[in-house]
């Protein structure tokens, strides 16, 4: 693949755009140097030649080098994280035991909730009724004793509450078929 040519303004206008400077600058230093290759050691983008004549410095390969591309343009390097300290075996051992203990929890919260469920009576003796004006203050004792000893898990008339037990979770493997 052949490599195009650039004109000598577009060369020389990048390299001036390059160091920052306008071309009267760059030839005011072109006096010290008499030959494109002395110029180009010294980093001179003008020379003078035996004539007296201010020019470019650059030879014909000069020409050909692709030029520079912009630095927006270019890649910058990737910026790789990587985590310096792996857990320990012992946070992973106690962060398994921790996940077990948490589901040896659940099952037994389950089991303990089907039990006292099971434990419970169907029917018991409803609660008492409103009396206001003979024995008001025992009536009112009574009532609240029944409330105390059976109002989380029986309805008024005596009757077993419906009480949600949370399901267990289960943790099954998703095969489609």
């Amino acid at each position: 693949m052949a490599q195009k040519k650039m004109s000598l303004t577009a060369w020389i206008n990048s390299k001036l755009k390059d160091k920052d400077i306008s071309a009267s600058q760059a030839k005011k230093n072109a006096g010290k140097y008499k030959s494109i290759s002395v110029a180009k050691k010294a980093g001179s983008l003008y020379y003078t030649n035996k004539e007296g004549k201010v020019m470019i410095a650059a030879y014909a390969e000069d020409l050909t080098m692709p030029m520079k591309r912009p630095e927006s343009l270019e890649k910058k390097p990737e910026v790789k994280i990587i985590k310096k300290t792996l857990p320990t075996p012992d946070w992973y051992k106690k962060f398994k035991i921790k996940e077990a203990d948490k589901k040896s929890m659940e099952i037994l919260k389950f089991n303990k909730n089907i039990t006292a469920y099971n434990t419970l009576s169907p029917k018991v003796k409803p609660r008492p009724g409103l009396i206001i004006h003979v024995d008001a203050l025992k009536n009112r004792r009574d009532r609240k004793a029944w409330d105390e000893k059976y109002g989380n898990t029986y309805n008024r008339d005596g009757t077993l509450k419906e009480i949600t037990i949370p399901k267990l979770k289960k943790y099954t493997s998703s095969k489609r078929k």
